[in-house]
């Protein structure tokens, strides 16, 4: 077992499935499927991440695309949604684990003061260096998406990493004083999915107030200096449309009565966001 540069240690991980785990072993390889690997962070925490890599590996790299489920949600969860566009786009689905809180419901550390005080932006950073001992990964082409907690993280690595392309976040809001752009934030493209039924869609006060959805656009679309958005009714959603400066997106896209649950909705906003974030570069 070796201590990879990037101060973790990579161990075998247990999953049924018929998946490959992989070790951190001199000459060990991840391949072609789902690899379920461990990630032992500084301070000795375990961090579990399923990554699916393409049967066709290229040597020049791949797009990669991180998933993180919303709170108490299993390790599976994006790596199932992700999984229909590894293959047809060839990509990358990296899909970790959140870490469990006092309570023992996993989430993420999406804002500083948040329940779990676990680094979860090092975690990413960590995912990404493995990846790259293979040479798998195209930096610039790596994404974000995530539902609930897991959106609000996304918004976490926007502010505080140089690592995106663009993200997606779904079905969240955005933290007032967490989530907004800083100085030296690296502007990228965004496609935001919610229902107007949603407890954020408006905003919302309590411990982590949340900006109303029109609201975060125009914070991320004044950072990114985009023109005015293009609004179009497509009958049972409406979109928002922002072309901003160096090649950058924003969308929003507004389900009409849905609520904090996508239901059957989230096949067809996965794709959709997946042919966002594919169109994007760093």
């Amino acid at each position: 077992m070796r201590i990879l540069q990037f101060c973790a240690i990579v161990a075998l991980a247990a999953l049924s499935g018929g998946c490959v785990a992989v070790a951190a072993a001199d000459g060990a390889q991840l391949r072609s499927g789902v690899n379920d690997i461990v990630i032992t962070q500084q301070g000795g925490i375990r961090r579990q991440v399923l990554i699916e890599l393409p049967q066709k590996i290229s040597k020049g790299g791949h797009p990669v695309v991180i998933g993180m489920h919303g709170a108490g949600g299993p390790v599976v969860a994006y790596n199932r949604r992700l999984k229909p566009f590894v293959n047809q786009y060839g990509l990358i689905s990296v899909s970790p684990l959140a870490t469990e809180t006092k309570t023992g419901v996993t989430a993420w550390a999406f804002r500083a003061d948040s329940k779990t005080n676990a680094d979860d932006v090092g975690f990413m950073r960590d995912i990404i260096a493995l990846l790259d001992t293979q040479g798998l990964v195209d930096h610039a082409r790596i994404y974000a998406t995530g539902s609930s907690s897991g959106g609000l993280m996304a918004y976490r690595l926007a502010r505080e990493t140089d690592l995106f392309a663009a993200i997606a976040p779904t079905k969240c809001g955005m933290t007032i004083g967490g989530h907004e752009p800083l100085e030296s934030t690296r502007p990228l493209s965004i496609m935001q999915v919610i229902g107007d039924a949603d407890k954020s869609y408006h905003g919302s006060s309590g411990k982590y107030p949340m900006y109303s959805a029109q609201q975060r656009m125009d914070i991320w679309s004044t950072f990114n200096k985009c023109e005015k958005p293009v609004f179009t009714d497509h009958g049972t959603w409406t979109s928002a449309h922002y072309d901003c400066a160096n090649n950058k997106e924003i969308e929003l896209m507004v389900l009409k009565g849905v609520g904090h649950s996508l239901g059957e909705w989230a096949p067809v906003t996965d794709k959709m966001l997946i042919q966002f974030l594919l169109k994007q570069r760093k």
